[in-house]
């Protein structure tokens, strides 16, 4: 019987069949959404002789998410100044910090963070929003 292989190689196995993405924007819709099955396809395939009980979310399916939210995010290019800190988080207009894989979102330099519904709807209410609308 084969030897089973040690978590450290595991992951090694599991992330050299998907190629991660330089610049999201750089690639379609489709081609985003491409690869955010092929990443969920190939943790599938890594983890499907594991038991799936308490483990909480993979990293593939964070992965998945981000992919998925960078194209809810395309539409708002031209209106909202967008700078990507770190591998989940995107700064709006140097105000909002917002997590991709979560959808949770703060303001810059406050420690309380809230939930939003979806990416547009955050950008529609909060960031494009005048203050003089009602």
């Amino acid at each position: 019987m084969k030897e089973p292989l040690p978590w450290y190689k595991i992951r090694v196995e599991r992330t050299k069949d998907v190629k991660p993405v330089e610049n999201p924007f750089d690639l379609y819709d489709c081609e985003l959404e491409e690869k955010a099955r092929e990443v969920l396809a190939a943790d599938w395939k890594a983890t499907e002789h594991k038991c799936a009980g308490g483990l909480g979310k993979s990293h593939a399916e964070q992965e998945a998410k981000k992919l998925r939210a960078i194209i809810k995010l395309r539409p708002y290019l031209d209106r909202v100044i967008m700078e990507f800190e770190r591998e989940y988080f995107v700064t709006l207009n140097d105000k909002y910090i917002y997590a991709l894989a979560s959808g949770n979102w703060c303001v810059k330099g406050k420690k309380v963070w809230y939930q939003s519904k979806s990416v547009p709807h955050f950008i529609e209410n909060y960031i494009l929003k005048s203050p003089f609308d009602k």
